[in-house]
């Protein structure tokens, strides 16, 4: 960054300022980044919901033993925390 700066012509003393605004930019943009992956996953997650819930593959009997990976355990984690009985409310 100094070589930058000489380069151009601007002061090279001032580059404390330039690297402690430019952190707190960076800190703004990271936060604004991962609240709209948050909020995005969100979205699909309630929009998708139904599609989730009727992806359960539990035999009529309710033995999970049955399922085809043989653990007892959907193959995806996330259809294990939902439960056919469940409403998930926003």
């Amino acid at each position: 960054m100094l070589i930058v700066l000489q380069a151009v012509g601007l002061p090279v003393s001032d580059v404390s300022l330039i690297v402690a605004v430019d952190w707190f930019l960076d800190r703004i943009r990271t936060t604004v980044n991962v609240l709209g992956d948050s909020f995005g996953a969100g979205i699909v997650q309630h929009l998708s919901r139904h599609e989730l819930r009727t992806g359960h593959n539990y035999p009529e009997d309710g033995n999970k033993s049955d399922l085809p990976n043989g653990s007892g355990q959907p193959g995806s984690t996330v259809l294990t925390n939902l439960d056919a009985n469940s409403e998930t409310h926003f």
